[in-house]
């Protein structure tokens, strides 16, 4: 099981070398390729898995009423029928929900943070910041006149909250320019942002922000891709299950951090609402959304560092983030794992069982280990039409060791599940709207009902985080990768918070963020404070109140406010007089000019 991280080995843990052989330098990362072809992997080149797909061209019978004959490859699938028993039940003994010590446990929005964003993280972050501000500032020394690193100074924890707290704001209030929080402009004008943080002061910090140590030894001045934040995702990675066990139904898919610059494992979904970005793989908990594991997706080190070789790399990412689960809870007898038709197989679903873990999802027809009944024909592979003949409504549920089953159902469309659990054709009827609102009964398979309803964990927690994100273009890709994690702890702690209230206590994610930024943001204010906007001269001048002249000392003059102009033609006029009532002390003449100065709103002829 994962031991709880503790300050002395956090250096270590955190921020210790990587040593991967690809590396990929800052200045190797370019903004505005979108349409830069060249350096991006498409979703299924990321998916092709050698070896998980067979042609399958033998012929099968089928008779007139729709009864199956040659079916059994090698004697091991049969249809169901109605005396075949249920598949053998493992029970989930874990204790779903939060690991909170009971002598320590936080009650507020900040301090369910900071059971992931620890002050150990913050530490190292801002020692990072501030190394590479003094490294920026020397490389530029001599400053130039005008530099704004001449005000620099070091960044401190309850600045780097504050910070957070603002950037976490930036992405519940959306404006085209970064420049536009800041703004005095009476449309833009938001007194938050100025109240917090001075515009030069924020971009300083957002300028310099760092996150990962220089490299030593004999790989200095080179980094590599993934050793750029994968510590910092790492660290995270083990405090999300440190702190929370899910329930026994959960989900992988993959998530995308948008970046559109060029590196070499950006990935191409045109699928997907954000389809240029960063690939992060996700196991999810179904009903909360709550991430349990993630894995970055960097390319082929990311691949060539999980385990089994000798399966196809679906197969071997859904393994690594299960066995994440194992290594930290022990025991995970009865999990319950949803995927997509990307990563379900039998392979897969073979070596889950050794763990005594089911697995449910919808699965490509042309997948090897399938019945040749359902194989489709090569005109039909990309539709994923099977030989089968089924007309809508039919279900056929085929079984194999009395471990696995494979259900297809016409709808309008034929889908396919494959399942270690549920191994027979019970149906659901379900409620579905069609156009013109007209409302229909269906009757749906239960495994296909389950499946709707567990799959979505991952899509649940990215709507919770795409919400209200911070996505400000970046050239630096880690950029997007750390903001990534941030909105990830964000919405983690969000589940947190409201699994420990009462039904009555909880709260939106809306009103969280809110209490999370005041609780962040604290007492730190802008030095420089705006200070209460005095009267204008015209109020002041024309107040009514009494006012009084004053000479100026022997030898003194001033131009009369109200009768001289230095226009060029006109006549300029000097007086021994002003005003020492008013706080500009405008020269004036005894007489006409005074009082008309304090009558008039007009006191010049333009």
């Amino acid at each position: 099981m994962d031991k709880p991280l503790v300050p002395d080995d956090f250096e270590e843990i955190l921020f210790n070398e990587i040593s991967d052989v690809d590396s990929n330098h800052d200045s190797d990362v370019h903004s505005n390729v979108s349409g830069d072809f060249e350096n991006y992997v498409t979703i299924e080149e990321l998916f092709e898995e050698e070896g998980q797909y067979i042609e399958q061209n033998e012929d099968v019978d089928e008779t007139e009423n729709g009864n199956i004959v040659g079916l059994d490859v090698a004697g091991e699938w049969t249809e169901w029928s109605e005396g075949d028993g249920n598949f053998y039940k493992f029970i989930w003994t874990q204790v779903s929900g939060c690991k909170l010590a009971s002598n320590d446990k936080p009650s507020t929005p900040l301090e369910f943070f900071q059971l992931f964003f620890t002050d150990s993280l913050l530490i190292e972050i801002v020692k990072e910041t501030n190394r590479y501000a003094a490294e920026k500032i020397q490389k530029n020394t001599p400053l130039q006149k005008k530099s704004v690193w001449w005000s620099w100074i070091d960044l401190t924890i309850s600045e780097l909250k504050a910070f957070l707290g603002v950037i976490i704001n930036m992405g519940m209030n959306g404006k085209p320019e970064m420049t536009d929080y800041f703004s005095t402009n009476w449309v833009d004008y938001q007194p938050f942002f100025k109240d917090v943080f001075s515009k030069e002061r924020f971009m300083q910090i957002f300028w310099n922000l760092h996150i990962c140590p220089p490299p030593s030894g004999p790989v200095a001045g080179t980094l590599t891709r993934s050793g750029k934040v994968r510590n910092v995702a790492s660290y995270l990675d083990k405090k999300f299950r440190e702190h929370y066990v899910p329930e026994k139904e959960v989900s992988v898919d993959e998530s995308t951090v948008g970046f559109k610059g060029r590196i070499v494992f950006k990935v191409y979904n045109k699928d997907k609402p954000i389809k240029w970005g960063i690939k992060v793989f996700v196991l999810s908990e179904s009903s909360t959304g709550y991430i349990c594991a993630i894995e970055p997706y960097f390319g082929k080190i990311t691949t060539d560092r999980l385990d089994r070789p000798d399966l196809g790399v679906t197969s071997r990412i859904v393994l690594h983030l299960v066995n994440k689960l194992k290594q930290s809870y022990g025991n995970i007898e009865g999990l319950h794992v949803f995927t997509d038709r990307w990563y379900t197989n039998m392979d897969l679903a073979a070596e889950l069982l050794e763990w005594k873990v089911y697995l449910t999802g919808t699965i490509m027809l042309n997948r090897s280990g399938l019945p040749a009944i359902v194989k489709p024909q090569r005109k039909n592979v990309k539709k994923q039409t099977p030989k089968l003949k089924l007309q809508q409504g039919d279900i056929k549920t085929f079984r194999k060791d009395e471990k696995f089953s494979l259900l297809l159902w016409k709808d309008k469309k034929v889908v396919s599940v494959l399942s270690t659990l549920y191994g027979d054709n019970t149906t659901q009827t379900v409620r579905r709207l069609k156009r013109d609102n007209v409302v229909e009964e269906v009757r749906k398979p239960t495994v296909i009902c389950k499946y709707n309803k567990s799959m979505g964990g991952v899509d649940l927690a990215d709507h919770y985080i795409s919400s209200y994100s911070f996505t400000r273009k970046s050239i630096k890709w880690w950029r997007k990768v750390f903001f990534w994690l941030l909105e990830t702890a964000i919405v983690n702690s969000f589940v947190l918070y409201n699994a420990n209230q009462n039904q009555q206590h909880q709260v939106r994610q809306r009103c969280y963020r809110k209490m999370l930024i005041k609780e962040l943001v604290g007492e730190v204010r802008n030095v420089k404070k705006r200070g209460r906007p005095s009267n204008s001269v015209d109020d002041e001048r024309l107040n009514g109140k009494l006012h009084l002249p004053y000479p100026l000392q022997t030898g003194k003059t001033k131009d009369c406010s109200v009768c001289s102009d230095r226009r060029p033609g006109m006549q300029r006029k000097r007086t021994n007089f002003f005003c020492k009532t008013c706080t500009n002390n405008p020269g004036l003449h005894i007489g006409e000019c005074f009082e008309k100065y304090h009558s008039n709103k007009k006191i010049k002829e333009q």
